[in-house]
């Protein structure tokens, strides 16, 4: 029908062919042409994946080089270490990889998030504490 536009959904075109429609639909099921919404989970992901890698070899840094600089702080710095990398797993996690692969499953996505999580607000809680002062290292 000339004048009428057809949204073809995520599978393939209206006639069930391979090719993809010229409309992808969003995760809160908003209709965007395609090659916008390519365009922002590129992006998206570019971003998310320089900040958990930053996250990452920032706590790498502190684990391994800050804590013999100052080793009266060794405990602190290896805390705040594990406590970067995890949060940096769990962007990766939560940004990245949910974005790419939005039909990985639940039991695998859950426990991985979940424990990547716990262990970054585990790591902010004793931070928390030895900047306090209840912990002593």
């Amino acid at each position: 029908m000339a004048g009428v536009i057809h949204f073809a959904d995520q599978r393939g075109g209206e006639d069930g062919s391979r090719e993809p429609g010229p409309v992808a639909f969003s995760p809160r099921g908003e209709a965007v042409p395609r090659v916008t919404w390519t365009l922002r989970l590129a992006l998206r992901v570019l971003v998310a994946s320089a900040w958990a890698g930053l996250l990452v070899l920032a706590g790498v840094w502190c684990w391994s080089d800050l804590s013999g600089r100052l080793p009266t702080a060794a405990g602190l710095c290896r805390v705040m270490g594990l406590t970067l990398i995890a949060m940096g797993q769990f962007v990766f996690a939560a940004v990245v990889a949910d974005r790419l692969c939005p039909g990985a499953s639940a039991w695998v996505r859950t426990p991985t998030q979940v424990i990547a999580g716990a262990t970054y607000l585990l790591g902010l809680v004793l931070l928390l504490l030895m900047f306090a002062g209840v912990i002593r290292q």
